[in-house]
């Protein structure tokens, strides 16, 4: 074993270039998988932990229960935590702006909800109220502790699911107790909260109106679809009236969620790297091994048996992955955490009313660190390392003797076609191009994965850095600085004049792009001669040319946009599929649609709004260009309008903020967002994720380069004797030039080629696994870069192979023993 030990060690020391390229191929494969195992960990927690900021800790509500049910509940072992609450009532702020859902919380559903104070206290009695901020906001009063609010609460009456209960409406005096910091989910909801005492709900509300619901986390180690499903049954509740926690539910991976299919993008990624590691390493030594077979075939004849060689090949690679182990176990943590907090950014809560910030430094600075990845990596590392090379040890363990004797390493000679016909002098050097290049197919194909692998990893890397950077709602809104709408299901007779909205637009300095939409309240489907069943609904929608620009990409097949932007077609958005509504026709680009007095040709089927709307009913839109929608709704208002200001605006955005909240307290309903500072965090992330993306993909290049120097290299090396004869028999040195670059060319073109196809059908797959919801297209123009950029990388891997060659006289060359 020392001997083994000894020739190990001077072995490595002999062949720096297979030090370097072995170590990093290793290194390589540790410290991605490293920070795939880290970084996807931290992101899962912290799409949880957001999930739960935003909607509540809960797993599912069950409405209309009695109280006895929701006491037997708390008692189930199945759950982790059960509360419940009495929904009391609801009533409205000023002008009726927002809605206030008031309820009695336990304490225990308080939490779940993750209502907090921002001052004050919790009400403790049964004439007490804790309000949210926006809500005092909109009320228009002043927010001291201890003061009488009075409301106008709309009692539960034949909502709260018990039929035929009369409405019940009363005037009710609370003293306000605290102000409630403004919860994400009521945030984005456009609704406030008003919270009481289980015990005030259960006194100010006739016993018939009352109708508990309960507030449900299933253990670890159970289904929590399952559980919910099961005990919604046994209390006799419909399945369509269990709220599920949807998005803590999706962020956990239950009921087939986008995130269950972004970790699948995730395996596929972290598979296709531990491959890209596999070949680089078992490229590497099989290079290795035809540089080295007269020196396995000398060992062969010291006595050296096949067991003995292959354990020495196994040796060196063991000795480079144990070496590399702890180094990538240390820089894949260390790029885990620089890379985390920029993925975490790219959810950005704050666009939903939570905050990125405070949830990044808690997930990543909490000192958790999970060691199953760093288990699982290394022990791959191992694993992989060792099947990778057990190839060429043991093509090792079988040069024959013979070859330490002849001094040249045995060569597989393959029957070849006779050719009987003449070639042109011109194609002469790239006929024996492709036949040196066909001769040895075990040499070839060594050449050909470094570049394969390059071309696959950087189309694919680059489509999934793009896949975990896109959202495609996100993406809509971040188009923007600021936007003001109107929620019109709730508000259908408010909006915004086309003056107010044209002297906003005079204000603001270096105006980019404005995008406005007016909007028809909801009606039945049937109004407009479209047989379906009774409650489907269409909504019309007028769109300007701004807006019109930012929906063309949400369309399907080929779409007529200047018939749209004529006036003489519209855009549909058809409705869901529902079972209970039965069978639903869809619109098809062609088909004809009369809205009004007017015939209009369908010229494009799109899969959404070019912008989020506050609610949507689920039916037909059909969307048509601002000019026409106003002739055809001559007194029709704005319901919607944001804008963009140039990146040099000289504006001055404290007085721009003043005139936007003027506008939005002059406008019954109105709501205003800036996405200045979302903006900002978002293109910081986006930049570093994409940095990070980059640094990888130069990686594989360097390595990819350095690979396909070493093979040419060596192919020079192998082939002195072969050079120096075609040289003697009349080849000029500019021809044998020619020649190895025509080899080089073509391993570029072999490789790029089917590794541009299999790197566009990745990203294709991992766009698919990831749910966007605009289509994702074959990256045609990646593809080409890459084909491009192979192909020039093997000519540049050239140029010092061809320096060794130039170096030798021809004289040397036919001494050489190949």
């Amino acid at each position: 074993m020392n001997v083994i030990r000894l020739y190990i060690r001077r072995s490595l020391r002999w062949q720096p270039l297979l030090l370097g390229l072995g170590a990093i191929g290793i290194l390589l494969s540790i410290t991605l998988m490293t920070t795939l195992g880290l970084a996807y960990g931290q992101l899962r927690q912290a799409m949880i932990d957001q999930a739960k900021d935003i909607a509540g800790t809960y797993h599912a509500i069950l409405p209309n229960m009695d109280e006895e049910a929701v006491q037997s509940m708390k008692k189930d072992e199945r759950f982790e935590q059960a509360g419940s609450s009495l929904p009391l009532g609801t009533s409205s702020t000023k002008e009726g702006s927002m809605d206030i859902v008031i309820e009695g919380f336990d304490d225990i559903a308080r939490h779940m909800l993750g209502l907090r104070l921002s001052k004050g206290a919790f009400p403790k009695q049964s004439n007490e109220i804790a309000l949210e901020q926006q809500v005092i906001e909109g009320m228009g009063m002043s927010a001291a502790i201890g003061d009488n609010v009075v409301l106008q609460v709309d009692l539960r009456g034949d909502s709260s699911g018990r039929e035929g209960l009369p409405p019940l409406k009363k005037e009710l005096t609370f003293k306000l107790s605290g102000i409630l910091e403004n919860a994400p989910g009521s945030t984005w909801g456009h609704y406030g909260v008003g919270l009481v005492t289980p015990e005030a709900a259960s006194k100010l509300l006739p016993v018939e109106y009352q109708s508990y619901s309960a507030f449900l986390t299933v253990k670890d180690g159970f289904h929590p679809l399952d559980v919910i499903r099961q005990v919604a049954a046994d209390n006799g509740i419909e399945a369509k009236k269990v709220m599920y926690n949807d998005r803590l539910l999706q962020a956990l991976g239950y009921g087939g969620s986008t995130f269950s299919d972004t970790g699948l993008s995730w395996i596929l990624i972290g598979t296709i790297i531990l491959a890209t590691a596999c070949l680089i390493i078992y490229n590497v030594f099989h290079i290795s091994i035809q540089r080295r077979s007269s020196q396995f075939g000398i060992l062969s004849v010291l006595g050296a048996t096949k067991r003995q060689i292959r354990i020495l090949v196994l040796g060196e690679a063991l000795v480079l992955c144990v070496a590399a182990v702890p180094i990538g176990w240390l820089l894949g943590w260390v790029i885990a955490n620089s890379l985390a907090p920029q993925l975490i950014s790219l959810l950005n809560p704050e666009l939903f009313g939570g905050n990125a910030k405070e949830n990044i430094s808690q997930i990543v600075g909490d000192g958790h660190i999970s060691l199953v990845p760093f288990i699982i990596s290394g022990s791959v590392a191992l694993v992989a390392t060792g099947l990778s090379v057990l190839g060429p040890a043991r093509a090792a363990s079988r040069v024959m003797p013979i070859t330490a004797a002849a001094g040249q390493a045995s060569i597989h000679l393959t029957k070849q076609k006779t050719i009987n016909r003449k070639l042109p002098s011109r194609f002469v050097l790239l006929w024996f191009a492709r036949m040196s290049v066909n001769r040895n197919r075990a040499r070839t194909i060594a050449t050909m994965l470094s570049i394969f692998i390059g071309v696959v990893v950087f189309i694919t890397v680059q489509s999934f850095t793009q896949s975990i950077q896109s959202d495609d709602g996100i993406d809509q809104q971040l188009s923007r600085d600021y936007a003001l709408y109107i929620d019109a299901k709730k508000f259908p007779n408010s909006g915004f004049s086309d003056l107010q909205v044209a002297a906003l637009a005079e204000k603001v300095r270096d105006l980019h792009d404005m995008r406005t939409v007016r909007q028809q309240s909801p009606r039945p489907a049937r109004d407009y001669g479209i047989a379906v069943p009774a409650g489907v609904t269409a909504e019309v929608f007028g769109y300007n040319e701004a807006m019109l620009r930012d929906l063309r990409p949400f369309s399907s097949g080929k779409a007529d946009w200047e018939a749209i932007e004529r006036g003489d077609a519209v855009a549909v958005i058809n409705p869901m599929k529902m079972e209970e509504l039965g069978e639903i026709p869809n619109f098809k680009q062609g088909d004809r649609i009369k809205i009004g007095d007017l015939d209009f040709l369908v010229g494009a089927v799109v899969r959404g709004h070019a912008y989020q709307r506050p609610s949507d009913t689920l039916g037909y839109d059909f969307i048509m260009s601002d000019q026409v929608y106003k002739k055809q709704y001559p007194n029709s208002s704005l319901q919607f309008f944001d804008f963009l200001i140039g990146a040099n605006s000289t504006s001055d955005t404290d007085s721009l903020d003043r005139d936007l909240q003027a506008l939005k307290r002059e406008v019954k309903g109105a709501s205003l967002v800036s996405y200045k500072d979302a903006q900002e965090d978002m293109l910081q992330a986006r930049a570093k994720v994409s940095m990070l993306g980059w640094i990888f993909i130069g990686i594989i290049i360097i390595i990819a380069g350095l690979n396909m120097v070493n093979t040419l290299y060596t192919n020079i090396h192998t082939r002195m004797t072969e050079f120096g004869m075609l040289q003697a028999i009349g080849m000029q040195p500019k021809q044998l030039r020619t020649l190895i670059r025509w080899e080089a060319a073509m391993y570029g073109i072999g490789a790029s080629i089917p590794g541009a196809v299999i790197g566009g059908a990745l990203s294709i797959l991992l766009r698919a696994l990831d749910g966007g919801t605009i289509e994702w297209n074959l990256p045609v123009d990646l593809m080409a870069i890459a084909v491009m950029s192979a192909i020039l990388l093997c000519l540049i891997a050239s140029i010092l192979p061809l320096r060794k060659l130039e170096g030798t006289h021809i004289v040397e060359r036919l001494r050489s023993i190949d």
